[in-house]
């Protein structure tokens, strides 16, 4: 069923490429700020980042935007998947709420500084796929990069919290 879904955006997408309100759309988000927050509505509208993912891989692999776009692009599809976590929260206890609030931040400040480093993002993604002939691909590494990387840095940095929580409880 997720292939056939798949399968069936491309194909709507192919019909829809080379509208003019599509490249107009597009042609608005070309700072960064402007497509994060364009991916970021789109995905919270449509509460799936991978049909925005999806969506983004066609934009690339037919050229109608650039490599840093979709970058951006793809922070913004993160962003707005916490949308649905914020809107959950709103009738549940306080650590939903935290845990949602909390999700919304590391996005957020994943995304800003991805945003502040995009040209040393855009060159480690570019040599990942240095050998990827499927622009498909590339966006999909983004996605996985940009992913594994604010993990790491937030399981690093639960634990320094950690560690300077408890040596606070020793004094």
């Amino acid at each position: 069923m997720l292939f056939l879904s798949i399968e069936l955006i491309e194909i709507s997408f192919l019909n829809f490429k080379n509208s003019n309100l599509l490249i107009n759309f597009f042609a608005l988000s070309l700072t960064p700020t402007k497509a994060i927050l364009a991916s970021t509505l789109v995905t919270a509208v449509m509460q799936s980042s991978s049909v925005v993912v999806i969506i983004i891989q066609n934009l690339l692999s037919s050229n109608i935007i650039s490599l840093n776009t979709a970058i951006c692009f793809v922070l913004g599809s993160n962003i707005g998947t916490c949308v649905t976590g914020l809107i959950v929260s709103v009738n549940s206890n306080k650590e939903t709420k935290i845990v949602a609030f909390f999700n919304m931040f590391l996005n957020l400040f994943g995304g800003v500084i991805t945003i502040l480093f995009l040209d040393e993002f855009k060159h480690l993604i570019e040599l990942f796929t240095l050998t990827f002939s499927n622009q498909k691909l590339i966006v999909s590494t983004i996605h996985l990069v940009y992913n594994l990387i604010f993990s790491i840095l937030f399981f690093v940095g639960i634990e320094i919290i950690s560690f300077i929580n408890n040596k606070n409880k020793q004094i």
